[in-house]
């Protein structure tokens, strides 16, 4: 009985190893094929480098002829410019033009050490993008904003009452009549919609408070409304 124990034991655990094995050998083929696909990725790398590298030195070889070719281009022009008689001076502008000519042919200029520097054109259309991306961030930023205080501003009409819409009718039409009056009252030229409407607001004199009420409370709409409390209360309490 024991040998049978242990035999099953071991049968057990073999099983074990077996499933172990298996699981490893799928890992195994995973690995392989990234371990393939990186080493096509590091080939297709390598070739992108080759191709650079001889990019760079056939330009390279080129700014180099150009060079050459410009040295003896400014040479000759000295000489002819000697033999004519000019100054100095105009052989120095000459020069200087017949450089800056050679460097928008080939886009990379050349100080007198030999040091090579990106042309302003370079550098404003590095600047132009930086400009496109901080404009577009700024954009951004203000849609958010927008669509927040429009959300508030929904948020806080449909918190409004039917009596609160009314009176806010009613100061809207007697801020209409106060500007149409030729000598009204005086009203700040700038600020926001808002600031002006407060200072307005701020400005009534209590006959206008008072003709703001008289036309609220003229409303049917506002006569309802006030009355709708007391008739709930009166159905809640009959005998009352």
């Amino acid at each position: 009985a024991a040998w049978i124990e242990r035999s099953r034991h071991l049968e057990t655990e073999v099983d074990k190893e077996k499933d172990r094995a298996d699981k490893l050998d799928r890992v195994n083929q995973t690995q392989s094929r990234e371990n393939q696909l990186l080493k096509q990725q590091f080939q297709t790398q390598e070739d992108d480098r080759t191709f650079l590298v001889k990019q760079l030195v056939a330009v390279k070889k080129k700014n180099q002829h150009l060079r050459s070719v410009l040295v003896d281009k400014q040479s000759q022009l000295a000489s002819v410019r000697k033999a004519m008689g000019l100054s100095l001076a105009d052989d120095m502008s000459s020069s200087l033009e017949d450089r800056s000519s050679f460097g928008s042919l080939d886009d990379i200029a050349f100080d007198p050490d030999g040091k090579e520097y990106p042309l302003p054109r370079q550098e404003a259309d590095s600047r132009y993008r930086e400009i496109t991306k901080r404009i577009t961030k700024m954009l951004d930023v203000e849609r958010r904003h927008r669509k927040q205080v429009q959300a508030a501003l929904d948020a806080f009409r449909a918190s409004k009452t039917p009596l609160e819409i009314s009176l806010q009718e009613c100061v809207d039409a007697t801020l209409a009549e106060i500007d149409a009056q030729p000598a009204g009252i005086t009203r700040p030229r700038t600020g926001s919609q808002k600031g002006k409407e407060s200072s307005r607001l701020s400005a009534f004199s209590s006959a206008q408070r008072e003709r703001v009420l008289e036309h609220w409370l003229s409303l049917d709409a506002t006569v309802e409304a006030l009355c709708e409390p007391e008739d709930a209360a009166t159905r809640r309490n009959p005998r009352g």
